[in-house]
């Protein structure tokens, strides 16, 4: 045999052999990455990272869910219908249970119809969870907002994918909140709309009327203009001695109420009824054009995880509360939010000006507090000084801020439902940089001064040398 031919029949053997380990390897890949997630998640806010509430819960799924994705088959690269897949597909891929099944709404426009209720018509990009004779909608406008300030993007599927899974298999509901009505209150929709969608049952309640029911894990106290009577604050004691948990918020410049606070400060917390002034600009945004406190987390299970991750939390219209750790009651106070020494609460808000004046309240200031029983019972209550916090329109769900969170943080302390704290709204999009007003300052100072003055005299540096050589 001629060397050539030998060569190169020895170059097409190692070819054949390349190419066959190449498939080989790759059908191995495959087979495993169907099974076992092999991608790394590299997005800025883990878009795709999965809380463990939702891993432990897809892997005791003992029920089968039938999920129809409605999605045209021509998308043209559409990035929200990519998001939807990636996400659908790591939930096959955590339970055997969990099936989906894609439907084109275009070529299939009769799919949808027989889930249609009181003629509501179900969009497509919209997912339909099916387990025996259970069904749930998710529109797709649910699964993503966009704020109207930042024009930033965020992905909320695996917290309506998750609650909608524990809702189809009855394990949603069990939890349930009770808003207090009747003296004014403020109306909650943002608090109400982010409990229901993390699996907790909202209801309102009279408690002058009907009492305070034996089912509720928490009860909430949003404003009240007004104060209760007497009847009801034996109501409420009575629910919080038997080992009850109440959420109480308050906006700044609130008429006292008399029986009211004096039932909170047995507890050793009271709204003082003042504005807070943050005049730390390091501790300070801007929103539409007015400087927002940006308040300190005190350490506690509630904040441990928004430390971590370095969030910020903002409060538009704060008042601050008087702590009294020798109350009758002999709690445990936990200060959770605070500002700096360099604040003040406002008192007189007939005044002229917002500079610190006598009378004053002296900061550093706390301005969210908790306070639980030391005997053991579970009974505690949490107040915080800003309604704004909670209630502003699409702060709870801005994930560029921890509003969001540290609600829903301290609504899963309260009712011991912590699971409910790990899911969050994830950003996909750019958004503005959120920068505290001496970070604004530093910035001006070095672009419009201090850069400037490093390009001149690198520049003489330059001509001096040449000039002198």
């Amino acid at each position: 045999m001629k060397r050539n031919t030998k060569f190169g029949i020895n170059a097409l053997l190692v070819t054949l052999v390349t190419v066959a380990a190449v498939i080989l390897v790759n059908a191995v890949i495959s087979t495993i990455a169907g099974k076992v997630p092999m991608k790394i998640d590299l997005t800025r806010d883990r878009v795709y990272e999965f809380s463990e509430h939702t891993k432990e819960m897809m892997e005791s799924l003992d029920q089968e869910i039938k999920v129809y994705a409605l999605y045209p088959t021509n998308t043209n690269a559409n990035e929200y219908i990519t998001y939807a897949q990636e996400y659908l597909s790591k939930y096959e891929a955590l339970s055997k249970n969990f099936k989906v099944t894609y439907i084109d709404p275009y070529t299939n426009p009769g799919f949808a119809k027989k889930y249609e209720t009181q003629g509501e018509a179900i969009s497509a990009g919209s997912m339909i969870l099916e387990c025996g004779d259970q069904v749930k909608v998710i529109p797709m406008e649910e699964m993503y907002t966009t704020n109207k300030y930042t024009g930033a993007t965020s992905i909320d599927m695996e917290k309506k994918i998750t609650a909608a899974v524990m809702q189809v298999t009855g394990k949603a509901g069990a939890t349930k909140v009770y808003f207090v009505e009747g003296h004014d209150e403020f109306t909650s929709v943002q608090l109400a709309t982010a409990l229901t969608e993390n699996g907790y049952e909202c209801q309102n309640i009279h408690i002058g009327v009907a009492g305070i029911p034996q089912d509720a894990a928490l009860l909430v106290v949003l404003a009240p203009a007004q104060d209760l009577t007497a009847e009801e604050i034996d109501a409420l004691d009575r629910y919080l001695d038997g080992g009850g948990k109440a959420l109480f918020a308050f906006e700044p410049g609130q008429q006292p109420l008399e029986r009211l606070n004096g039932y909170l400060a047995e507890w050793g917390v009271v709204p003082r009824n003042d504005f807070v002034v943050e005049n730390n600009p390091d501790r300070t945004a801007s929103m539409q054009g007015l400087a927002i406190p940006i308040p300190s987390f005190e350490k506690h299970q509630i904040t441990e995880r928004l430390i971590e991750r370095k969030m910020i939390y903002i409060m538009p219209s704060v008042g601050s509360l008087e702590l009294n750790d020798q109350n009758i009651r002999h709690t445990q106070l936990t200060p959770l939010l605070t500002t700096t020494k360099d604040s003040w609460g406002k008192v007189n808000f007939a005044s002229e000006t917002m500079e610190k004046e006598e009378g004053d309240h002296e900061g550093p200031l706390t301005i969210a507090a908790l306070s639980e029983m030391a005997d053991f019972s579970g009974s505690g209550i949490m107040v915080i000084g800003s309604l704004s916090a909670i209630e502003y329109n699409g702060i709870l769900q801005e994930s560029s801020y921890a509003n969001g969170d540290f609600i829903l943080n301290a609504v899963g302390y309260l009712t011991k439902t912590e699971n409910n704290m790990n899911i969050r709204a994830k950003l996909i999009s750019e958004t503005n940089l959120t920068m505290t007003q001496g970070q604004v300052a530093l910035v001006t100072v070095l672009l419009q001064y201090v850069l400037p003055i490093l390009i001149i005299l690198a520049g003489l540096i330059v001509w001096l040398e040449r000039r002198y050589r």
